[in-house]
């Protein structure tokens, strides 16, 4: 951790684990000790997701989500892998596309697909991460990218097949800038040309070229406007807006051809403390950071030129040493999900602008649950 961190919750919180080997076969919830409950078998007109990231095996929670915003817990699901059983500090431990819902098992090194066509959801396959200690996942038009940050750290590539199971794309297992710095999240660009990757501890955004056989070409890298860029998102004009977790700011660059970044917003504190996770919301012209050291959400408003402004720093509160970590939208941008995993919690917030307001909540997650995802 950057030792320019304002507080120590961030250190203390986003620590690295070591991780132990894993297993290609998809097994049962006998199997792993875990078990898979159903609560409800009618699809809903939304739904959350996040998982447990459970030393001894990790679950997928899903939660059905009400017209109002409210959250009902719907099933939880076996992934059949493990997680670490403490936060992965990493941004996008989750990642949805179609019908097919893909999880990090960080503490068994791979990836577990789950069907979304069937209510509750199926797993269906788990396929080693092409590294160690898988920490964020992305998919676009059927390619998966998998961060692995145990090692050296790299990324990989895999297609999902009409099964859900992932095929390594051959050449696609690639490394970051350099050894020991510390990766947040790897995330496609809106077209599905361009993969980035923050680095937390070399204070650099990674960019790879990907072609149309999904294969991954790079790095380039670019230094981060901030120390410790962490989480980040695009908005829908394609601006990609960063965290800085070191001195609680976001800052915000244009992506100039597939690698080329070039700074649209220098950073912009939020007066809050480690500003680790981040979302853009639907419209395109508000973005939100997760405070983990202050218990807070902050909003920035984004203009036409992609310069960010902050405009509420305490827009949401999820409460002293809560430590707020993955964020989700609704798909309609009406309703923003928070993730505190000490409190262990999800936060449902109205959402007018940059405004925020509190609308419900649901908890008992252990207080290692990683990533969000919503619809």
């Amino acid at each position: 951790m950057n030792a320019s961190f304002r507080s120590s919750t961030c250190a203390l919180f986003c620590a690295m684990v070591p991780t132990v080997g894993c297993s290609q076969a998809v097994d049962s919830p006998e199997e792993t000790g875990a078990t898979s409950q159903a609560i409800t078998s009618r699809p809903a007109p939304g739904t959350v997701f996040t998982q447990t990231n459970a030393a001894d095996h990790n679950e997928l929670v899903e939660y059905s989500r009400a017209s109002d915003g409210t959250l009902t817990l719907a099933a939880t699901l076996a992934t059949g892998g493990r997680g670490i059983g403490s936060g992965l500090t990493a941004q996008g431990a989750l990642a949805h596309e179609g019908r097919w819902l893909f999880v990090v098992n960080a503490g068994s090194d791979d990836i577990s697909t789950f069907d979304l066509g069937s209510s509750p959801a199926s797993l269906v396959a788990r396929t080693p991460s092409g590294g160690s200690r898988p920490v964020s996942v992305t998919a676009h038009d059927g390619v998966v990218y998998v961060l692995d940050a145990g090692g050296a750290g790299n990324i990989a590539g895999f297609r999902v097949d009409g099964a859900g199971a992932l095929r390594a794309i051959p050449g696609t297992k690639l490394p970051l800038s350099g050894p020991g710095v510390t990766p947040t999240e790897v995330a496609f660009a809106p077209d599905g040309d361009t993969l980035i990757v923050t680095e937390k501890g070399g204070n650099n955004i990674d960019a790879y070229y990907v072609d149309v056989t999904g294969r991954a070409h790079g790095p380039t890298v670019t230094p981060s406007n901030g120390p410790a860029p962490f989480g980040f998102d695009f908005s829908p004009r394609g601006e990609l807006v960063v965290s800085e977790a070191a001195e609680s700011a976001a800052s915000a660059y244009a992506l100039v051809g597939e690698v080329r970044l070039d700074s649209l917003s220098a950073s912009v504190l939020n007066t809050q403390s480690a500003a680790c996770w981040l979302v853009v919301a639907p419209d395109g012209r508000h973005a939100f950071t997760a405070n983990a050291g202050s218990g807070t959400l902050s909003s920035y408003a984004i203009d036409r030129q992609g310069k960010l402004t902050l405009l509420t720093a305490e827009a949401g509160v999820t409460g002293t040493g809560s430590h707020p970590v993955d964020m989700a939208f609704a798909a309609s941008g009406g309703y923003l999900y928070s993730l505190a995993n000490v409190a262990g919690a999800i936060t449902a917030f109205s959402v007018d602008g940059g405004r925020l307001t509190k609308v419900g909540s649901v908890d008992s997650l252990p207080p290692s649950a990683a990533g969000l995802v919503a619809w």
